[in-house]
């Protein structure tokens, strides 16, 4: 593994923290909206009443479309970190790396000795079919 310049790391987890922090205070604010508005048409939305004007109607609407608003942002934000996930995890990219190299370093271990038999068979087929052609009848139209 490489060494990393010392301020590298420091300033990764500087980073990580910040980008927690924001994600967190986006998460408290996005939740709270789901809640206030889910809050607020239920009290408007009251069961056996009908509502008695246009204003009551319109604070519906404007309360889902907040709550609508609230759950695009989550689904924003989950799709945000996965990225982030999958994107800056490089301890995770560099394990799955080393894991497979040494999946594949062992391999070769094993495959190597098949092949070396294989071109011993392959090399004596090869010395027997060229011995009987020469030997046979049609060796003069091997010649080209």
């Amino acid at each position: 593994q490489m060494a990393q310049p010392p301020n590298t790391n420091k300033t990764g987890m500087v980073g990580l923290q910040r980008t927690k922090e924001q994600y967190m205070r986006r998460l408290d604010e996005n939740i709270e909206t789901l809640t206030e508005g889910f809050g607020k048409l239920l009290e408007e939305a009251k069961i056996n009443e009908r509502l008695q004007n246009e204003r009551e109607d319109f604070q519906l609407g404007v309360y889902a479309a907040q709550m609508v608003l609230a759950s695009e942002n989550l689904v924003k934000m989950i799709t945000e970190m996965k990225h982030s996930i999958l994107i800056n995890d490089f301890e995770t990219i560099n394990d799955n790396v080393a894991k497979q190299t040494e999946k594949y370093s062992s391999m070769v271990g094993s495959v190597t000795p098949q092949i070396a038999a294989l071109k011993k068979d392959i090399t004596a087929a090869l010395m027997e079919l060229e011995s009987e052609l020469y030997l046979s009848n049609y060796k003069h139209l091997n010649t080209s």
